[in-house]
């Protein structure tokens, strides 16, 4: 009677250990979707200097870049 009851536990840590192992592969793709939908905050870095449409303006072809630096 112990070797059935030993085979039943066996049998049944078997089969939880293969439900943990099922559940755990699932809990990934479940908190992967969870945080596609909640993104942090990004601001928003612009790069490089900033050229205002008068100096545009101010840009001739031709023009030295001393010329640009002065002005």
């Amino acid at each position: 009677m112990s070797a059935i009851s030993s085979r039943h536990v066996l049998t049944a840590s078997v089969a939880l250990a293969c439900l943990g192992l099922a559940g755990c592969g699932g809990l990934r793709s479940a908190s992967t979707s969870v945080a596609n939908v909640v993104t942090p905050y990004r601001i928003e870095i612009v790069q490089g200097n900033f050229v205002s449409k008068e100096q545009v303006a101010y840009l001739q072809p031709g023009a030295s870049r001393t010329c640009w630096r002065v002005a």
